[in-house]
């Protein structure tokens, strides 16, 4: 909104690249707070699944749900991406459930495309790698090795 004004301003005089380029960084800025803002904020290895703790919402993911984690991304920032068979079960699951509580899951659901879910590198106090290998570990459900 801010920069809409001389954006528009730019490029009814004829220059339409300087429109964008004051808009773009703007939008840009807009998007990674958003992002950031839905970034969940905590997360619960439960016997159940992994409890997901946002600002405002929490939902399970079931162990059972998971299909695959992965860590994708450039190697100086990784993320975690957790498949799941069912976004809609992941859904179903937030509390409290409100409409806009199950739309925030629907929105980080669909950042993360393909019914996954993505989490940026230190989510919950843990690097890329060992959120990836700690939920994989608790999908197997390895029983208990003695020492």
């Amino acid at each position: 909104m801010i920069a809409a004004m001389p954006a528009a301003v730019a490029a009814a005089v004829g220059f339409p690249g300087v429109g964008v380029g004051i808009a773009l960084p703007i939008v840009g800025i807009g998007v990674h707070a958003a992002r950031m803002s839905m970034d969940p904020a905590g997360l619960t290895f439960e016997s159940t699944g992994l409890r997901v703790h946002g600002r405002h919402a929490r939902f399970l993911i079931v162990w059972a749900a998971i299909t695959d984690v992965e860590v994708t991304g450039p190697s100086h920032h990784p993320s975690t991406k957790i498949h799941v068979t069912s976004a809609a079960q992941v859904v179903a699951t937030v509390e409290p459930d409100t409409p806009k509580n199950r739309r925030r899951v629907e929105a980080l659901m669909a950042m993360g495309g393909d019914g996954a879910l993505s989490f940026s590198v230190w989510t919950a106090g843990l690097d890329s790698v060992a959120l990836a290998r700690a939920i994989r570990e608790s999908c197997d459900a390895r029983p208990a090795q003695v020492n």
